[in-house]
């Protein structure tokens, strides 16, 4: 009888190889894994195997067919080590899917947003009737290229911009934030709209952000007005359907991305591109978000 969990002239095992592909896919702490198998780390090997095999299929995920979905959102969302993630979530009744992702070792830019928006184009839009972001000079540019589409300021973003700049004490800046957000949501524009009016320019902080300057509050307002009020121009099939706050934020995607950053921390060094894309597919593929 063999006892042993290698055979005969062999140094590995393919028990021992699924187990560790097993670990290494999990959210478990690396510093876990290392203690579970009392090794100083994966053999680089295995590791370079392991991320061969996840990143081949990101590259089939990219390229596949998808389905239609009624609103997109898009985010990019900064990690460690001078990564940028861009995101496109698709959003049909109560299913949230990641459609596309790209990952970049440089700030957030137009140049690979155009890329996420040429994506979104070559798919038909993904069929989406509203795209949800927290507009900016340099994504707006890119999202004008997309037609017949309703484009939303994430009204989260759009408030807190204005809020957390204020030098009212933090129990005030709530409140203001409730009582503005719950217009949003009452699709009371009237009330929403002359929110923007009740601050001054004095109520605003001289610096923030290690900024020197401070900021028009007038010219802050205008930017992208109308996008703000864009979910209401929704067929009213699509209304009844979502509950508002999806229409114009949609905070369980904000929910997800936190999620994500939480995970990733557990496995938080990335040698190169290709290692923190493989690891975000593996995460989307255990957590359910990739479409099958």
């Amino acid at each position: 009888m063999n006892y042993s969990l290698f055979k005969k002239y062999e140094r590995r095992s393919q028990e021992l190889l699924n187990f560790e592909e097993k670990l290494y896919s999990s959210r478990i702490y690396k510093k876990d894994i290392k203690k579970v198998l009392e090794l100083s780390n994966i053999s680089e090997n295995s590791r370079k195997s392991l991320l061969n095999k996840y990143n081949k299929l990101y590259n089939e995920y990219l390229n596949k067919k998808k389905g239609q979905y009624d609103i997109i959102k898009v985010d990019a969302t900064y990690f460690n080590y001078g990564y940028t993630a861009y995101f496109v979530f698709g959003i049909k009744g109560k299913n949230v899917k990641v459609l596309y992702y790209l990952i970049t070792q440089r700030d957030e830019c137009s140049t690979d947003w155009a890329k996420v928006i040429n994506h979104i184009k070559k798919n038909n839009n993904y069929g989406a009737m509203i795209i949800i972001s927290d507009l900016k000079p340099l994504l707006k540019t890119q999202l004008l290229k997309l037609d017949k589409i309703l484009l939303q300021n994430c009204i989260w973003h759009r408030i807190y911009s204005f809020i957390h700049r204020m030098k009212f004490s933090g129990k005030e800046k709530k409140q203001f934030f409730h009582e503005w957000y719950n217009y949003f949501l009452c699709c009371d524009y009237s009330r929403a709209s002359l929110f923007f009016d009740n601050f001054k320019q004095e109520d605003f902080r001289s610096y923030w952000n290690e900024e020197k300057n401070k900021k028009d509050i007038e010219k802050m307002k205008n930017q992208y007005y109308d996008d703000n009020f864009s979910y209401l121009g929704l067929p009213l099939d699509i209304q009844e359907q979502y509950r508002v706050k999806n229409t114009m934020q949609n905070m369980d995607v904000e929910a997800y991305i936190s999620q994500f950053k939480n995970y990733l921390k557990k496995n938080s060094f990335y040698k190169s591109i290709e290692e923190l894309q493989g690891k975000i597919y593996i995460m989307l593929s255990n957590l359910g978000y990739l479409e099958q």
